[in-house]
């Protein structure tokens, strides 16, 4: 499998979303806050109908939908 390069991207978030990250790490649903987010997302676009492997410049927008 093809490693996809990684760029950092930060957020701030408020407490009781950290809490629950926090949660879903020590309870070991998720190695780490990264991971549990990325999931998260992969969700996001999946409910959206965002496929990534498709997304180049010049692509449809979800503004465009």
């Amino acid at each position: 499998m093809q490693k996809i390069p990684r760029r950092r991207v930060s957020t701030t978030l408020t407490q009781p979303y950290l809490e629950a990250l926090e949660l879903l790490v020590e309870g070991e649903v998720y190695e780490s806050q990264a991971e549990a987010i990325r999931d998260a997302l992969r969700r996001l676009f999946k409910h959206y109908g965002v496929e990534l492997c498709n997304i180049k410049e010049g692509s449809p927008s979800l503004q465009d939908r």
